[in-house]
């Protein structure tokens, strides 16, 4: 007869050889999975950007998507320069902004400043917030760009161009909302920081 003990080191041994077999063959599932993601991951994360302008000039300079919808040359370079034409005239109204700025006599006039209106404040916050929210997809379409065109670079017939095309959308709308906020947090007026945001807010 087989002792009690014995039936408990058989069950034993049985469940760690079904256990370990089991952790293997997950473990194996897991590389694989891991494995295909290291490669999709850039594409998973640039196929989730926001669309906006500057997405669809990213995915124009990709091979695969040239081929598939019959994009040009010419057609590639129009909605590159199209969008440095975006880029330039934010910057061109961001540089004014700071030249203005910079040229007043009484500079600590424009100096941000705590004011202890709750209407003023309430007003300001919920006006940076929105700003923020239209700025934050689009920097992070900038940050994809350029990651996807670093770890995919064989899928453009120059990489340089796609990376610098992202390098330029986030730096323009970092700017951009730095100017914004800046602009908002010194004025003394309710009506003024409602005008201030529509104004920056066509800017963006």
């Amino acid at each position: 007869m087989v002792s009690e003990r014995h039936l408990i080191v058989d069950d034993d041994e049985i469940c760690k050889t079904a256990i370990s077999s089991k952790t293997k063959n997950l473990l194996a599932f897991r590389d694989k999975i891991l494995e295909k993601d290291e490669q999709n991951l850039a594409l998973i994360s640039v196929e989730r950007m926001h669309p906006d302008f500057f997405m669809g000039a990213f995915f124009s300079l990709m091979t695969k998507y040239k081929d598939m919808y019959n994009v040009s040359n010419e057609n590639q370079a129009d909605y590159f320069f199209e969008a440095l034409l975006v880029m330039a005239i934010q910057m061109i109204i961001c540089t004014c902004v700071w030249l203005v700025i910079t040229e007043k006599t009484d500079i600590e006039d424009e100096k941000p400043e705590y004011t202890n209106k709750f209407l003023l404040n309430l007003c300001m916050f919920f006006t940076n917030l929105v700003l923020h929210f239209s700025c934050v997809s689009t920097i992070r379409n900038g940050i994809n760009m350029m990651r996807y065109s670093m770890y995919h670079a064989n899928e453009f017939k120059n990489p340089a161009i796609a990376f610098s095309l992202g390098f330029l959308v986030t730096c323009t709308n970092l700017v951009s909302q730095y100017t914004n906020t800046y602009q908002t947090m010194v004025q003394d007026d309710i009506i003024k920081v409602i005008t201030k945001f529509v104004a920056f807010k066509l800017l963006i």
